[in-house]
């Protein structure tokens, strides 16, 4: 049997070289890194989530207004409202600090007797719901109003 050197078994119990520390630090700072982007990610589609639930839920309802106004009592043109981050009815026409979305009614008829729908008419009704901070169409629907019903 051989025997080692004091010098070498000494060697040997001192620990890690700093090349084992610089590769177990690289090691941690990466995995340190990669979670730190999926929580940024997880945030930001988390946001994303939100606004489009909330945009989802004020246009349903701004058609919902439409339709139960009926075909002859629905405005002609272009109308914008203003909901708080609730999403709280009845909306506001004028927009305020705490206004997050606007919700723009669109309706046309494809027949007019002056200012009002002819009886035959086909009324368009769109609805785009937007973010008032980046003006960023988030929910957008449509749907058709006939005089007897569809």
């Amino acid at each position: 049997m051989r025997r080692t050197p004091r010098a070498t078994r000494a060697r040997c119990r001192r620990g890690f070289s700093l090349m084992e520390v610089l590769v177990a630090g690289l090691i941690i700072a990466t995995s340190v890194v990669g979670m730190m982007q999926f929580a940024f990610m997880d945030y930001g589609m988390t946001g994303q989530s939100t606004n489009m639930s909330a945009a989802t839920s004020i246009g349903r309802s701004a058609i919902e207004a439409v339709r139960m106004a009926g075909f002859a009592n629905a405005p002609e043109g272009t109308q914008t409202v203003y909901y708080d981050m609730n999403g709280d009815y009845p909306p506001a026409t004028t927009s305020s600090s705490s206004s997050i979305y606007a919700a723009q009614t669109i309706i046309t008829s494809d027949i007019l007797n002056g200012s009002t729908p002819a009886p035959g008419a086909l009324r368009t009704v769109q609805v785009k719901v937007s973010l008032i901070s980046t003006g960023q169409v988030v929910y957008t629907t449509y749907t058709y109003l006939a005089s007897g019903g569809v």
